[in-house]
């Protein structure tokens, strides 16, 4: 199965100067925790989460409206093309331990997004080790 056939296209994002209310606003009315951040001719120069709003945004005492720009993820950005073999979605998300994955095209526009739920309504026997090698980003050592 390709990409293209698992992803969804109908995925809302922000621009760099999106304030984080509004970002949040947009999570919120689209029941999401994580929305791509595009320039002007639509190419991912980042990504948000509801989890960066807490982390880099509040705790770091970022006012809500301050741009998305300052504290999205722009680095070691994760993202396969709409023609991949969904494994080499599945894969990266494995090795760099994220649950969502964005499609991009040659030039990295934004064609769409691949989330873990995804991957399981495809194959829940697969999936299980995308999710296992995800979720080890939350393994913390026992305190016993």
């Amino acid at each position: 199965m390709r990409c293209r056939e698992l992803m969804k296209t109908d995925v809302k994002f922000l621009w760099a100067s999106t304030t984080i209310s509004e970002a949040a606003c947009l999570m919120r009315d689209s029941s999401v925790g994580f929305l791509p951040v595009c320039d002007s001719g639509k190419h991912v120069i980042g990504t948000l989460t509801d989890r960066d709003m807490v982390v880099r945004g509040i705790a770091a005492g970022v006012g809500p409206y301050s741009p998305v720009s300052a504290i999205m993820t722009n680095d070691e950005l994760v993202a396969c093309k709409p023609d991949d073999d969904v494994r080499v979605a599945e894969d990266h998300m494995a090795r760099a331990k994220v649950s969502r994955i964005l499609v991009v095209d040659e030039d990295f526009r934004l064609q769409g997004v691949i989330s873990l739920s995804d991957v399981v309504r495809r194959d829940r026997a697969r999936a299980g080790a995308t999710l296992e090698a995800v979720a080890s980003r939350e393994s913390r050592p026992s305190f016993d």
